[in-house]
């Protein structure tokens, strides 16, 4: 879950994954549409791991290994704002019929997915000063992607 957290937003290209799509980008068709940038994060980490240099896994064994990338694949794919409602469906209703969390390797990721979900999207819960620096990098971020949009002659898409 940490690796997964550390990486779940490795090499973002500051455009989100609608934009991807409409445009028709490279990793749009790379990825079939599907958790473009969160598969794209993967990719590039696992891609490096390849070089020994990189590869804080070597360590573990080959299922070790295969598991953890298992893992880390689906804890990244859950930052998909795109998958959101559908992993806060399934959290909803897990947790209305038990709160024993740790019991089945399903419950367990989706306990991670939801733990590395909060952390990414909990900078307003961050103290201020940082809180406002992440938001205005954020906001630029955003301008930049509406300011390619409104070049290209397409629709604005919401907060951008």
């Amino acid at each position: 879950a940490l690796l997964a957290g550390m990486i779940h937003d490795f090499d973002h290209p500051g455009l989100n994954n609608n934009y991807h799509i409409k445009i028709q980008s490279y990793l749009a068709t790379l990825y079939n549409d599907r958790s473009i940038l969160e598969n794209h994060h993967c990719a590039e980490v696992f891609e490096l791991m390849r070089d020994k240099r990189f590869n804080i896994l070597h360590s573990l064994t080959e299922a070790q290994a295969r598991t953890v990338r298992e893992v880390v694949i689906e804890l990244v794919l859950s930052t998909d704002m795109g998958l959101h409602a559908k992993i806060m469906g399934t959290w909803t209703s897990r947790v209305a019929t038990d709160l024993n969390l740790h019991s089945t390797k399903s419950d367990q990721r989706l306990a991670m997915s939801m733990a590395i979900k909060m952390a990414d999207i909990n900078n307003c819960s961050r103290p201020l000063n940082l809180y406002l620096k992440w938001s205005t990098k954020l906001c630029e971020e955003f301008f930049l992607q509406g300011d390619s949009e409104k070049g290209r002659g397409d629709t604005v898409s919401p907060f951008m």
